[in-house]
């Protein structure tokens, strides 16, 4: 199953502000993970 990069992001933004993160940190966190999990380096 191959996602793109915004669907992977917008999914951890999602699983983010669903547990109440504040939506700056939120975005800058999905992004940082679907950035490593693109790179192989799961977290």
């Amino acid at each position: 199953m191959k996602v793109t990069f915004e669907e992977l992001k917008g999914a951890f933004y999602r699983v983010l502000r669903s547990r109440n993160i504040a939506e700056d940190t939120a975005d800058e966190c999905a992004e940082m993970f679907a950035r490593t999990t693109e790179s192989g380096v799961y977290s």
